[in-house]
């Protein structure tokens, strides 16, 4: 009697000891498996996060690139230089405008001539609008007058932020003025990301009196 007690014992105690290396094997494994899981994720979360970081790196040297070549092939045009350097804003008009009307349709919204040190002088998406000083909320403008040299980046102005390539005009051995090319950076900028990498993408203003600019949410 005895000896089957005992021997019911030590199976217990097996028994016991086998279920309880089976609980800490499998939780183990479990625990492996889970920061394995957690592991994969924050790679992929990284690797997203560095994708689209590129992304909008590569949009924005497209789009600069594209408005730079732009507005070089026009203010090397020796009627355009010759029309703006004698203030003749009707010449300028009739030689910009059609170029206007087309480049619109590559994503193109300023073109814009000044006088130094910043004053518009025609801006060809709103003819009817000149004269103001954009000294204090145009540096690029100013700086490309100031040291006649093109000035690039991404900069608010009067009809908000916008992507501008500002490059010195001469005629003549004189340096007259500027004339740059601008795209907007807006709804149509936040588009172009999400068709290369799918997502919800917003634009935020850093002044925190500011509200949201422009927002493109995934249908």
């Amino acid at each position: 009697m005895l000896k089957k007690i005992l021997a019911m014992s030590i199976k217990t105690q097996i028994a016991v000891i086998t279920s309880l290396v089976i609980i800490v094997v499998v939780t183990t494994l479990s625990a492996v498996s889970f920061w394995n899981a957690q592991k994969l994720l924050r790679t992929s979360e990284v690797q997203t996060e560095k994708l689209v970081e590129q992304s909008i790196q590569d949009e924005f040297a497209e789009r600069l690139t594209r408005a730079r070549s732009a507005v070089l092939s026009l203010t090397m045009n020796p009627a355009v230089a010759k029309a703006f350097a004698e203030q003749d804003r009707a010449g300028v008009a009739g030689l910009v405008q059609p170029v206007f009307a087309e480049i619109k349709k590559e994503g193109f919204s300023q073109l814009q001539f000044h006088l130094a040190p910043a004053i518009s002088f025609y801006r060809a998406h709103s003819p009817n609008k000149y004269g103001d000083d954009l000294s204090k909320i145009r540096p690029t403008v100013v700086a490309a007058n100031r040291e006649h040299k093109m000035v690039e980046g991404l900069e608010e102005g009067v009809e908000g932020y916008g992507f501008r390539v500002v490059v010195p005009i001469k005629y003549q051995d004189q340096w007259v003025g500027t004339a740059e090319y601008g795209m907007n950076f807006g709804e149509d900028f936040l588009k172009a990301l999400q068709k290369k990498n799918p997502g919800d993408y917003y634009i935020y203003l850093l002044d925190s009196a500011a509200s949201q600019v422009e927002q493109v949410k995934k249908n």
